[in-house]
């Protein structure tokens, strides 16, 4: 890592992806480049500050079950089994009045046709 931490503070080790990585997972690597870090002259209280707050916030990461995974898929087929079905019966139902509304058109025409003879 070529970056220069020295004149970081808390703050901006908290918005550091590579600081948060290395010490919520730290190794032997890791451990050593902070603490060269804090010897070329980062300010070992700001450093101690954001690992404080780092360590103060807890994520809980919770796994799916296969089973649960399972479940939410089925869940998402049949709702858009259901959108799938509304969306045929609603074609149907506009392509209905269509041919309806026509039927009614070519009615009026015919009877106003023979009305004018």
């Amino acid at each position: 890592m070529n970056k220069d931490y020295t004149k970081y503070t808390a703050e901006k080790l908290l918005e550091d992806d590579f600081f948060i990585e290395s010490n919520t997972s730290p190794t032997l690597d890791t451990i050593n480049f902070w603490k060269g870090q804090v010897v070329d002259g980062l300010d070992e209280q700001e450093y101690q500050l954001a690992i404080f707050f780092l360590r103060s916030i807890k994520v809980k990461k919770e796994q799916i079950t296969n089973e649960r995974q399972d479940l939410l898929w089925t869940k998402i087929k049949d709702s858009n089994k259901i959108l799938q079905l509304q969306r045929s019966r609603r074609f149907r139902s506009f392509m209905w009045m269509a041919a309806a509304s026509v039927a009614v058109l070519i009615i009026f025409s015919i009877s106003y046709i023979y009305q004018c003879k």
